[in-house]
């Protein structure tokens, strides 16, 4: 976990916020590593003492929101040419639009309160929704609704297990399986990836 650490930067929580957020923003649209991932380790950060749980939680809600709406304007106003030139060109891209059209059909605008934690169908629907004019103060609206929680829950979770960790055992092994665990997902998450690319390659 150490080496994780000295990558980031803990003297200056301000730009430690802003990495963060940023690590946010771009895994809504798929890269580097999963949403998931960025608010476990959030919440991590904020238990080690580098940050404020609840500074945290609203900063992170905002960049998730914010990432959204990114979405949201480029299905409005270039929905065709994504749909045609990006997203329809790859099988995993097709999967996700499949799967968010099915979701937009079932429950309509309600999508996106419900898609929130399915990783994938959470990067189509943004955009989706763009596409098809949903009102935008209705999406920030329901948006929120879903960021907010989805956040607290995560973020808290690593948080407060990290608390328990501490209480059980003052023992630094116990960092260092949080931190490995945290690096194995990463690890596993990008070669899955780069295995998805190269059988559609041929």
């Amino acid at each position: 976990m150490e080496w994780i650490l000295f990558l980031l930067p803990l003297d200056n929580p301000v730009a430690l916020y802003g990495v963060l957020s940023a690590l946010i923003y771009v895994s809504a649209f798929g890269l580097p590593i999963p949403e998931e991932v960025v608010l476990l380790l959030a919440g991590y950060l904020a238990y080690l003492g580098f940050t404020d749980l609840w500074t945290t939680v609203f900063v992170l809600s905002a960049s998730i929101v914010i990432a959204d709406l990114s979405g949201y304007i480029l299905g409005r106003y270039a929905g065709n040419f994504l749909y045609e030139k990006i997203l329809g060109r790859f099988e995993i891209t097709r999967e996700f639009l499949e799967k968010g059209k099915k979701y937009i059909d079932r429950f309509g605008e309600k999508v996106v309160l419900l898609t929130r934690p399915i990783s994938g169908v959470r990067f189509v629907v943004p955009i989706m929704m763009g596409h098809f004019r949903m009102n935008v103060k209705k999406f920030l609206a329901y948006d929120l609704a879903a960021a907010l929680p989805y956040t607290l829950i995560l973020i808290s979770l690593s948080y407060y297990l990290g608390s328990v960790f501490t209480l059980i055992a003052h023992i630094d092994i116990i960092k260092r399986i949080i931190g490995w665990s945290i690096v194995s997902i990463v690890v596993l998450w990008i070669v899955l990836r780069y295995i998805k690319k190269r059988r559609m390659r041929k």
